[in-house]
Order: structure tokens, then sequence, then C-alpha cells
């Protein structure tokens, strides 16, 4: 079966303002107040590719591949193979970062929204 490819944007925000709520010493769970800013100035670009040949998570940072395990994206893919019978196996998930990692900008969560869409 051929491989279908589909592109996304996935854009940083910025905090205007943030207060955690309800937080308790385990940190598992809090709730949160926000406002924020939605940038639409630079993006992360993901390319979601089914039946692929070479599944699994990819990140591009400038011309280098790396291979992910265990964060958001791979969390997200294993709740939806879980909890909804999606079958996640047979997908290439190709992320160029021009969100800088651990910047704050919540690169990482929004690759994940994407994913969920």
């Amino acid at each position: 079966m051929k491989p279908l490819i589909t592109k996304f944007f996935s854009y940083p925000k910025v905090n205007l303002f943030l207060k955690i709520t309800n937080f308790n010493d385990d940190a598992q769970k809090h709730n949160i107040n926000s406002v924020f800013l939605l940038s639409k100035q630079f993006h992360d670009v993901i390319k979601i590719i089914l039946n692929s040949s070479q599944p699994g998570i990819f990140y591009y940072n400038f011309k280098n591949p790396v291979f992910v395990k265990k964060d958001l994206v791979d969390q997200i893919l294993f709740f939806l193979n879980e909890n909804y019978h999606k079958n996640t196996k047979n997908l290439r998930i190709e992320i160029i970062k021009n969100i800088p990692i651990g910047s704050g900008l919540g690169g990482g969560s929004s690759n994940a929204a994407v994913i969920v869409k």
C-alpha cells in the first residue's frame, strides 16, 4: 500500500499570565489559569505518514534526524492506541523543530495537540 503523507503546522504560545492552582505535594495533577498569545511567526512542521515502512517518531533540527521515544507525542500515540483502538503502529511522524526545545514556548505540547487533532 502506498504511503499517505499529510503535513501540519504546530505553533508556539507565549504565556502572558500563568497561575497554578490546587497544587498538591505529589505534583501529579494541578489546575492552571492562563492567558496566552498564539504566535504564528514561526512553527514546527509535522508530517504524518500512514502505511510507512519505517514507522516511528523522528525529530529534525537543522539536518540531523533524531529518534525520540517517550515524549508527549509518543504518549499521545500510546493513549490513542490503548483507549480508542487506533492502530498507530504503521505511522511515521516527522517533526521539523523550529520552536526551540526547552524554551517555554510549548512546542512539545503543541506538537502533541496536532497529533490529537
